[in-house]
């Protein structure tokens, strides 16, 4: 049940091949650009995440991506909506990195959500 939107996505992007490579290389780039020290410290505090899974619009102009706190068991958690707030205080600083990285023709509009549905699927394996 968790994983028919995934599907769907999945399918979405299998149809439209072009929407898939742009999709991983945007995870990827974001991916790099977000792993740096210097982001994470200045930016998000040391609060660090995990990229989920990137979707695009059918036109390519607005891209979701979801997101999750990654946490150690050390560390104190983190809130998914303090976590996706600063991420999207960040959106413009995101788009001019990735304008300089990626050779699109126009960068998507960056919203950032967080991935509940992943996080149902690990509480269901792990807790059930």
């Amino acid at each position: 049940m968790v994983w028919k939107g995934m599907d769907d996505v999945l399918l979405s992007h299998w149809k439209r091949p072009r929407a898939l490579r742009v999709a991983s290389t945007l995870k990827r780039c974001l991916s790099d650009y977000m792993v740096r020290g210097a982001f994470l410290e200045r930016h998000l505090c040391g609060r660090e995440c995990t990229i989920t899974r990137v979707e695009l619009s059918k036109d390519m102009r607005r891209a979701t991506i979801y997101v999750i706190p990654f946490m150690e068991e050390s560390d104190v958690p983190v809130s998914p909506r303090a976590l996706v707030h600063a991420l999207n205080q960040l959106v413009p600083m995101v788009r001019r990195h990735l304008g300089r990285q990626l050779s699109l023709k126009r960068v998507p509009l960056l919203f950032f959500k967080h991935d509940a549905a992943y996080e149902r699927m690990w509480h269901d394996t792990h807790v059930g």
